[in-house]
C-alpha cells in the first residue's frame, strides 16, 4: 500500500467528522461571522464601517443628482455616484475575500491534522 492510498483511508475514516464540521458552516452569514472574529477582525469591522460611510455618500450623490437641475452639476454628482457605488462594491469583495481565505485556511489546517494523525500511525507500526 502506497502512501497515496493511505491517506485517502485516513481521510475517508475522518469523513464522519468533516462533515460533522461542515455541517456548522452551512450557509452565508455563518461564514460571515466567523471573519469579524478571525485573525483580522479588526480591520474587517473597519472596512464595513468604511463601506457603510461610502454607502450613504452615494445614495446622498444619487439624490443630489435627480434634484439638481443643471447638467454639469449632474454631471459632477453623477461621477462621484459612480465612485463610491465602485468603491462598495470593492469594499464588499475585500470582505468575501477575507471569507475565503479564512475558509481556505482551515481546510489546510484540516488536511496538516490528517497527515500528521497518517504519519503517526505510520511510526507505530
Amino acid at each position: 500500500m502506497n502512501i497515496d492510498e493511505k491517506i485517502r483511508q485516513q481521510l475517508e475514516s475522518e469523513q464522519i467528522d468533516v462533515d460533522s464540521i461542515m455541517a456548522d458552516e452551512k450557509g452565508l452569514f455563518n461564514m460571515l461571522f466567523r471573519v469579524y472574529r478571525g485573525n483580522l477582525a479588526g480591520w474587517t469591522i473597519l472596512m464595513t464601517v468604511v463601506t457603510l460611510v461610502i454607502f450613504v455618500t452615494g445614495v446622498y450623490c444619487g439624490y443630489q443628482f435627480v434634484t439638481l437641475d443643471s447638467a454639469a452639476d449632474k454631471i459632477h454628482w453623477g461621477v462621484f455616484m459612480l465612485l463610491a457605488f465602485i468603491a462598495v462594491g470593492l469594499s464588499k469583495m475585500w470582505i468575501f475575500m477575507e471569507m475565503n481565505r479564512a475558509s481556505l485556511l482551515r481546510e489546510i489546517k484540516r488536511v496538516e491534522i490528517a497527515l500528521l494523525r497518517l504519519k503517526a500511525a505510520r511510526d507505530q507500526t
